[in-house]
Formats: structure tokens, C-alpha cells, sequence
């Protein structure tokens, strides 16, 4: 097996993955250097990277737990519950959402909340704003994977390309579906007498297919047996 390097890194929302894997191959390069005490320009590392999202839940917990929020928050005893739950099952392919020479499997739990909590959505709202999310997913590099609308919030499960920076796709996704409330259901709108439609700030979660807990006990483990790199740190690609 190749020599190779593994790491957890904790980013903040407005940052990169891409970004974060440079810095952290350029500072990785100079230790290198310094270690073998040399002043030779030639790379130490290759150009790619594998990079992948961890959390303190997994990719199936995370669908299981958008796929109740009808029953969670008791809409789903109501005849005609106000909630739409989409899973997308296309989503797992590759999508354009790996960059060059490096291979991402980064997913974000995302949940937005109505401004003022007011519920203002159902299945009617929740689909013309799910149709506009997919309409922008090859400009802004990301797929949906599940989405869950209840009346005053929602949840989103994606995958981006590593140059994405999170916060600024949450913000866009934000965006877009106010601009598709104000234009096709501005009678909402005015009901609630609120000129914006979501409550400023997001949750946005990092998660995969281990948690981080598992990743991190791994690379101890590897510490002990370089030659033997664990599961954990090969993830399969997502399917969901």
C-alpha cells in the first residue's frame, strides 16, 4: 500500500472542503520539507485527495429521522397531514460533485426554520420550492438527497462538490424559496404579514456513513498498524 495520510479536520459553515484540504496539504508539504531538512521545490504529496463528511449521527439515522417529522411534530393523524418527505434516489450517483484528481462524499443535514415559526407550508408550497431547488443544483453543485417539509420548517439532506462552501448554499436555497413563495403564494406571505419567509440563521450538520466518533477511534487504531488502513476511513459512495 502507498504511504498515505489520514485526518479529521473541523471546518466552520463558510468554508470549504476544498479550501481546507489545501491548506492542510501546503502546511503538511512545509512540515515534510522541514522534517527531511530540505529545500527542494518537488511535491511531497499527490494532487488528489479523498474527503469525506462525518458526524455524530449517519447517513441512515439522518434519513430515518427526516422520514418522521410528520409523526414527531403529530401531523400524521390529521386527514390530509400538511407534509411532504421526497427521497431521491438518482442523488447517490456521481453527479459532477467530485473535483479533479480527488474523489468527495460530503452530506449536510440543513434545516431551516419559517420566520417566526409560523406555519406556512404544505405539500401545495412544498413542491414548486423542491422543483426550483432541483432546477439549481448544476450551477451551485450539489443534489438533493431527501427532503422533509413540515408547516413551519424544513429538513434537507445534500451531497456538494468540495469547492461548495455550505453556508453560502444554504443561504442560496433559502433564497430561492422565498422567491417562489412570494411569487406563486403571496397570499401566504401577506397572511402572515412578514416580509421575509425564513428566520434568520440555519443548522447545517455534517454526516456519512460512520460517525465521527467511529472515525476518529480508527485513525488511533492506525497509528498502531500504518500498513492496515480500517474500513472506516474507505467509505462506500452514498446511495441516499
Amino acid at each position: 500500500m502507498a504511504p498515505t495520510c489520514s485526518a479529521k479536520l473541523s471546518l466552520q459553515p463558510a468554508e470549504s472542503v476544498a479550501a481546507a484540504a489545501s491548506k492542510f496539504k501546503g502546511r503538511l508539504s512545509k512540515w515534510l520539507r522541514s522534517a527531511e531538512r530540505s529545500d527542494s521545490p518537488a511535491k511531497r504529496l499527490g494532487k488528489g485527495y479523498l474527503a469525506y463528511t462525518v458526524g455524530d449521527t449517519t447517513s441512515a439515522a439522518v434519513s430515518g429521522y427526516l422520514e418522521k417529522q410528520g409523526r414527531h411534530h403529530g401531523y400524521a393523524a390529521r386527514p390530509l397531514p400538511p407534509v411532504l418527505v421526497e427521497t431521491f434516489p438518482n442523488a447517490g450517483s456521481d453527479a459532477g460533485l467530485d473535483a479533479a484528481h480527488s474523489i468527495g462524499m460530503l452530506r449536510y443535514h440543513l434545516v431551516f426554520g419559517t420566520a417566526y415559526r409560523r406555519g406556512i407550508f404544505t405539500p401545495d408550497e412544498a413542491v414548486p420550492i423542491l422543483q426550483a431547488w432541483h432546477g439549481i443544483e448544476p450551477q451551485y453543485q450539489f443534489v438533493l438527497l431527501k427532503a422533509s417539509f413540515v408547516p413551519d420548517h424544513v429538513h434537507l439532506a445534500i451531497r456538494i462538490h468540495p469547492a461548495v462552501k455550505p453556508l453560502a448554499l444554504a443561504t442560496e436555497l433559502m433564497n430561492v424559496a422565498q422567491q417562489v413563495m412570494f411569487e406563486q403564494f403571496p397570499e401566504i406571505i401577506i397572511r402572515y404579514g412578514s416580509n421575509r419567509l425564513w428566520e434568520n440563521g440555519t443548522y447545517i450538520g455534517g454526516f456519512g456513513d460512520v460517525t465521527s466518533h467511529a472515525v476518529q477511534s480508527a485513525i488511533a487504531r492506525w497509528r498502531t498498524a500504518p500498513d492496515q488502513l480500517p474500513d472506516e476511513l474507505l467509505p462506500t459512495r452514498p446511495t441516499a
